[in-house]
């Protein structure tokens, strides 16, 4: 115990003396929406399907919208089949049908390179990344506009707590003034 202390002593003294934290801040996470995007906006950069490798072009763009799911909707996408995603996301209100086909497409198409050896044409690979692109967007989106809904239920319901506590005073004040 008394080695403990005095190393403890010396590397608290040594960070002091250096103008150093004793303990590092964590960092903020960023959110999985802007980890997303910027994973999609590396794949774009990179142009993986230009270059013939459109296996790894597919792997990377579906495990940026499984890495999301997981994230921003708690769904195991990682561990999962296509298809077991697909089921997760149709059990899931903030995916809407449209949304659900495009997923299923994309999905498709890209166990379809990967497995396969199918090869899409140019146009494809670009719709695809739209694709995710506009995916991961509409989730943010919904998940943004459920927060705000929120909000606005929490003031409605502060408002109406003030407004019965003021009716509620002003009933005590009026019977004490009798």
């Amino acid at each position: 115990l008394g080695i403990f202390v005095v190393v403890a002593g010396i590397w608290v003294w040594w960070r002091y003396r250096k103008n150093k934290p004793l303990f590092t801040p964590q960092k903020e996470k960023p959110s999985p929406y802007v980890v997303a995007m910027q994973f999609l906006d590396e794949i774009k950069e990179n142009k993986l399907w230009h270059a013939g490798r459109e296996k790894e072009y597919y792997t990377r763009l579906t495990d940026v919208v499984r890495q999301y799911l997981s994230d921003e909707l708690g769904i195991a996408a990682m561990e999962q089949t296509s298809g077991e995603i697909l089921r997760e996301l149709e059990n899931c209100p903030k995916v809407d049908k449209k949304e659900q086909d495009r997923m299923a497409e994309l999905l498709t198409t890209a166990d379809y390179v990967k497995f396969a050896k199918y090869t899409p044409l140019q146009d494809e690979n670009a719709r695809y990344l739209n694709v995710a692109y506009d995916f991961v967007k509409h989730i943010y989106q919904q998940i943004q506009q459920e927060l705000l809904e929120q909000q606005k239920a929490a003031e409605v319901m502060k408002q109406t707590e003030d407004k019965t506590e003021e009716k509620l005073q002003s009933d005590s004040q009026d019977k004490v003034a009798e």
